[in-house]
């Protein structure tokens, strides 16, 4: 009996799954090929390398970031959707927890060995944030400092280095940590508020 014809989203989307449950030791062609009901020359045929197949997953996760940040409604209140944001990020990396570890993992994000698409993948998940910034700049929420990426990678920043805390185990309890996320956000926020107009021009 002929193999049914599998297509490359359908192997992203299984290896995503993959390591989404089971964290990239699971990760093989052979396993792919088995929870496909495919061969593992289909992989292969598709994605060159396994390392070409990791790359294709981390742009699906952060695919799957993009639209949490996408799906934050904006309102009149940038200060409420900046906040809204940061907890659309963290439920999006609690949601996928060894997804999001491999999109940050050292050995998939070099500087040095990131195509043009792949530094395209990783800015568009800081767009939403930093419309929402520029928002809140316009209406006076947080000073100008001159650069318009300035609040984004602040945001980012924090929101990343608390997230990989929590999902290694290291801050908080369960009870506590979101309260601990949230005041690290306004703190952020009110930071920013104190920075002299024009720092940074």
């Amino acid at each position: 009996m002929r193999r049914p014809r599998v297509s490359a989203d359908e192997v992203v989307r299984a290896a995503a799954a993959l390591i989404a449950t089971q964290g990239t030791s699971a990760l093989s062609a052979r396993r792919l090929a088995t929870e496909l009901g495919t061969s593992t020359m289909t992989v292969y045929t598709h994605f060159g390398s396994m390392p070409d197949l990791v790359q294709a997953v981390v742009a699906e996760g952060f695919g799957r970031l993009d639209r949490h940040l996408d799906a934050v409604p904006v309102t009149d209140d940038p200060r409420a959707d900046l906040v809204a944001i940061a907890r659309a990020y963290r439920t999006n990396a609690l949601e996928n927890p060894h997804l999001y570890a491999v999109m940050f993992s050292r050995q998939n994000t070099a500087p040095s060995e990131r195509t043009t698409e792949d530094r395209q993948v990783r800015q568009q998940s800081l767009v939403t944030l930093k419309s929402a910034s520029d928002r809140a700049v316009a209406a006076g929420v947080l000073p100008d400092v001159g650069d318009p990426w300035e609040y984004p990678r602040r945001f980012w920043a924090a929101a990343h280095g608390f997230v990989s805390l929590e999902l290694a185990g290291l801050i908080g309890s369960a009870q506590t940590v979101e309260a601990s996320y949230l005041a690290v956000v306004d703190a952020i926020l009110g930071t920013a508020t104190k920075v002299p107009r024009g720092q940074g021009d």
